[in-house]
């Protein structure tokens, strides 16, 4: 199939060109580009982007397409994850169902890559696991997906849920979960033993939810820090959240960012309003780190906001980190696209002659304008075909 694309803003070129796709690469980019017979985009008024991509998504907690639900929980994180844990299967959330609606929304965004995290606890069991991977199979030709392992209620501390993480990696989950290692787990020597020995034994990455501020943080991720030296599994571990590396001790938090760079640990953060301690990318990029972000929740039963809307997510960030200036706009985009990219190991990924031709055109005049209007006048491109609408 050959399609060409007239007229589209190149962020990278800074002017509007033609862009002629054959094969489901971008073969030319040009001023004026022919090719008889190729189904014909109309781009002008719109901005070329990669496909946006979610590097840190919850689709089987999401509730759209139920009751609005009145949240009255507890204001700690157990207090949610108890209630989500117990309430879930009453409540009639299927976890095939809401990551169904939440990849249908995926790609009516142009979000076309995912790294889901999915729940694995003692009631929750694999199901959410194999509606994963059900959606993972009937997408596979939409949606690149990883799938996490999570043990969003503990692994140390909930018995069963190590036989339970060990039967879903072998099932085809693509990465090793963990959380909080003394907050949630109780016991963050065992904990972070279960998940490396875990991550060995399938030869899998991993990905550590840390929310634990401040010292607490810091003391689980020089444990965490330990193993990977002891492992050998630099280059292949990411910690969401790491909260503690927005800590007010400059001492520790510099150490804790030079050893993070020399073992290539990877940071992906959320940047969600009124939670002060999130690290800022600026500072991890200065320190040798690599950053990224991702959704987090949307509109779930731990909080009402996010649509999974990516777009949505970097303008989510410029406004946390208080970027205004269009550059900056630019950079908090980068980090929801050629970041996490870079964190999902996609290659050939981006707008240039060579990359796959999965891309996204919004209405709008450049980037910035882009991140800080939300425009959702949108044409989805996946493989060189449009998709969406």
């Amino acid at each position: 199939m050959t399609t060409l694309i007239r007229q589209v803003y190149h962020p990278g070129r800074k002017k509007e060109v033609d862009l002629l796709i054959e094969h489901g690469v971008i073969s030319a980019i040009g001023d004026t580009l022919s090719s008889p017979g190729a189904e014909t985009i109309d781009g002008r008024g719109y901005t070329l982007m990669p496909a946006l991509i979610d590097i840190h998504a919850h689709t089987d907690k999401a509730i759209f397409g139920h009751p609005w639900f009145r949240n009255e929980m507890g204001p700690n994180r157990i207090d949610r994850i108890t209630y989500e844990r117990e309430h879930r299967i009453p409540m009639g959330l299927d976890p095939y169902e809401q990551t169904k609606v939440m990849a249908e929304r995926f790609l009516n965004y142009g979000v076309l890559a995912v790294r889901d995290h999915i729940d694995v606890d003692p009631v929750q069991k694999l199901r959410g696991i194999e509606g994963a991977l059900r959606i993972r199979e009937e997408y596979r030709e939409l949606l690149d997906m990883q799938i996490v392992a999570f043990p969003q209620s503990g692994l140390a501390s909930m018995p069963g849920v190590y036989d339970l993480m060990d039967q879903a990696l072998s099932m085809g989950a693509d990465l090793v979960g963990g959380i909080d290692p003394c907050d949630i787990d109780r016991d963050p020597k065992a904990s972070i033993r279960m998940i490396f020995d875990l991550a060995e034994k399938h030869d899998k990455p991993v990905d550590i939810h840390l929310h634990e501020p401040d010292t607490l943080g810091a003391f689980s991720l020089s444990l965490i820090l330990e193993r990977v030296r002891a492992s050998g599994m630099q280059g292949r571990v990411t910690i969401s959240h790491a909260f503690c590396l927005g800590m007010s001790n400059e001492k520790l938090r510099r150490s804790l960012l030079e050893q993070l760079a020399e073992q290539d640990i990877r940071i992906v953060t959320c940047a969600q309003a009124g939670l002060d301690q999130y690290p800022d990318p600026k500072e991890l990029e200065a320190a040798g780190v690599q950053a990224a972000i991702g959704n987090d929740n949307g509109h779930d039963l731990w909080t009402p906001f996010g649509t999974g809307d990516m777009l949505e997510r970097a303008q989510f960030a410029a406004m946390k980190y208080s970027f205004r200036r269009d550059s900056d706009l630019e950079y908090a985009f980068s980090l929801c696209t050629d970041a996490s990219a870079r964190f999902m190991g996609m290659e050939h990924y981006g707008i240039e002659t060579g990359c796959r031709a999965n891309l996204l055109l919004v209405r709008g005049s450049c980037i910035a304008e882009c991140v800080a209007m939300l425009p959702q006048d949108r044409i989805v491109i996946r493989g060189g075909r449009r998709i969406r609408p």
